[in-house]
């Protein structure tokens, strides 16, 4: 069972800001609860929120020909959101599944951008999200260009072993960019 997170460690997780600024922050944001399977997003919708996760998993998914395929996971701490949408204003492509009861911290970005283009720390803070953000995606599309499929999950254990406890193995396998049986292969062999 995973510990609910207060907003304030949500936000610390990637950049330490004062009193005032959590507070300017807190004041846009609310905590709600959300069950297993609600959809935050959905392919072709224009989104305008942005979350931190206290409690619970999300994952990120892309419908191609009425198949699932997952992009990427979400669990506590994470701030997560349907990006393109929010950078670009129009729709986005992903769909924000919740897997699990979640409580998240939501606000709308165009609030948190009027907080982030008014004080400097704050704009840090968003900057810090979105280099955690590339960051990951560069590592992500590396590790699925040039290793192998034992590799990968490999790595997937290494930083997230929680994660075959709180994610379906075909929700893994489509993350991983591989079959379930090839999972299911590598996985006989530990």
């Amino acid at each position: 069972m995973q510990m609910e997170r207060t907003f304030a460690d949500c936000i610390v997780a990637y950049h330490e800001i004062s009193a005032s600024a959590l507070s300017s922050l807190e004041a846009i944001f609310q905590k709600k609860a959300y069950s297993a399977k609600t959809k935050l997003t959905n392919t072709g919708e224009v989104s305008n929120k942005i979350y931190f996760i206290a409690k619970g998993c999300i994952s990120g998914q892309y419908k191609d020909k009425n198949v699932y395929h997952t992009l990427w996971f979400g669990v506590e701490l994470d701030c997560v959101s349907s990006y393109k949408s929010l950078i670009t204003g129009g729709p986005g492509v992903e769909i924000l599944v919740l897997q699990e009861d979640c409580v998240l911290y939501e606000a709308s970005f165009s609030e948190m951008k009027e907080l982030i283009e008014s004080d400097l720390e704050l704009a840090i803070l968003y900057h810090r999200i979105i280099e955690s953000n590339y960051l990951y995606w560069e590592n992500r599309i590396l590790e699925l260009q040039f290793n192998t499929a034992k590799e990968r999950y490999d790595l997937f254990v290494a930083r997230a072993a929680q994660m075959l406890q709180r994610f379906p193995l075909n929700q893994i396998a489509s993350y991983l960019g591989i079959t379930q049986e090839t999972l299911s292969r590598i996985r006989a062999k530990y």
